[in-house]
């Protein structure tokens, strides 16, 4: 398939795009609703483009490509699973390094986004989450007091960052 018929690859990926591109500025307009179906709409064309090169490995870096923008589409549309299904699928063919890293980047993301959700966290696009993990002594290694060590306790230095939530 690949350098053959390819006009209706590109066909639903520049679809998807444009559909993307129009989901943006629904969204910065404040129109949710719209945004999303489009988000939605955008993801099926891409998703179509990507299935069509699923089973052609030797069809790079073309091939992933698609799946990470098929993934990254997916996250937009709060469809995990689905985009973790996209990049594993990328992962499982042959793409270029610096694509796979790509892909793996998407896939911490993922994991993000599912940690988030399944703890009822919202943040909002000019918020931040900040977590530090470690061994012994990890709180004080990162600038954190010893006593600040509550639950929801916020340290001093970070609490006057706005829109920063704290989490142990």
């Amino acid at each position: 398939m690949c350098g053959e018929e390819m006009s209706d690859i590109n066909k639903h990926h520049d679809k998807a795009m444009e559909l993307a591109d129009q989901a943006f500025i629904a969204r910065r307009d404040g129109k949710e609703e719209i945004a999303q179906i489009l988000s939605v709409a955008a993801l099926q064309a891409e998703a179509a483009a990507a299935e069509e090169l699923k089973d052609d490995l030797d069809c790079e870096p073309t091939r992933s490509i698609l799946y990470r923008s098929a993934a990254s589409l997916a996250i937009d549309c709060h469809g995990y699973r689905e985009a973790e299904r996209f990049i594993a699928t990328a992962l499982a063919g042959n793409p270029p390094e610096d694509i796979a890293e790509e892909l793996r980047d998407l896939l911490e993301n993922v994991n993000f986004n599912r940690h988030l959700a399944l703890r009822n966290i919202q943040l909002a696009p000019s918020e931040l989450q900040l977590s530090i993990a470690g061994g012994d002594g990890a709180a004080g290694a990162a600038g954190v007091p010893g006593d600040a060590t509550e639950r929801g306790s916020t340290p001093p230095q970070i609490g006057a960052l706005d829109n920063l939530r704290w989490m142990w």
